[in-house]
């Protein structure tokens, strides 16, 4: 099985939001083989959900997951969900994890045994891209 790899960078910079300045630089570089799935999209219907991430038929480890709302003008927030988050207690249980707005984005790395779905709440349909791919 062929390895990749996935580079992530976060740049956050600021003044007059705290009462130091911001100013975070990270990179990491993720190895990732197959399965994967190169980056691809969906069409949600308004006050829809699309299923992004569910576990893999060849379950790796974990898998890393980007969404990013690529919705028209106009449209409200994507909502992206969890299924499947063990708590303390030990029941499985679903979270909203994220509210994304127009142009905004995310990259977490993902437990396998969790679904992970997008809801709009756009009156008309809303779009996303997304891609996941499984650590190596």
């Amino acid at each position: 099985m062929a390895t990749s790899t996935i580079s992530t960078r976060l740049i956050i910079s600021g003044t007059a939001v705290t009462s130091d300045s911001i100013a975070v630089d990270y990179s990491i570089t993720n190895n990732v083989s197959a399965p994967a799935v190169e980056t691809g999209g969906f069409d949600i219907a308004a006050s829809g959900t699309v299923t992004v991430y569910s576990t893999p038929a060849a379950t790796p480890t974990r898998s890393f997951l980007y969404v990013k709302n690529t919705g028209a003008v106009g449209q409200n927030f994507i909502t992206i969900v969890l299924t499947g988050i063990t708590c303390a207690e030990g029941a499985a249980t679903t979270k909203t994890i994220a509210r994304l707005n127009l142009g905004e984005f995310m990259y977490i790395p993902v437990a396998p045994e969790v679904v992970v779905t997008a809801a709009s709440s756009a009156a008309g349909t809303a779009r996303i891209e997304y891609g996941y791919f499984s650590a190596a």
